[in-house]
């Protein structure tokens, strides 16, 4: 199926570490740090042709990737928040056993 004009919504792209400033987004010079100008100081390259993203998409892409980050942050701490609900905080350890600092 063709399809007219840009999508409704934005979509992260495959990315890859920028193989030039091991994904710091500078290199070293003689004497200081400067931007890195294969990746245009983000980092990041497309995976698919291994170019500099425009600053636009670089920032459109971190953003989303700081998005995804988040969203499995919280989940991991609700996973973490359960377990500890079903330990009961009563201080059991291992096994079940209680600590009693003897």
């Amino acid at each position: 199926m063709k399809k007219a004009g840009p999508s409704f919504r934005k979509r992260a792209r495959a990315l890859k570490g920028c193989d030039t400033c091991q994904e710091t987004g500078t290199i070293k010079g003689i004497f200081h740090e400067m931007d890195c100008y294969d990746c245009g100081t983000a980092g990041l390259v497309d995976k698919e042709t291994g170019e500099a993203l425009p600053d636009a998409e670089a920032k459109l892409q971190l953003r989303l990737e700081i998005r995804r980050l988040r969203e499995e942050n919280n989940e991991l701490r609700r996973q973490l928040l359960e377990q500890a609900k079903q330990d009961n905080g009563r201080g059991y350890g291992p096994g079940g056993q209680r600590y009693h600092g003897d």
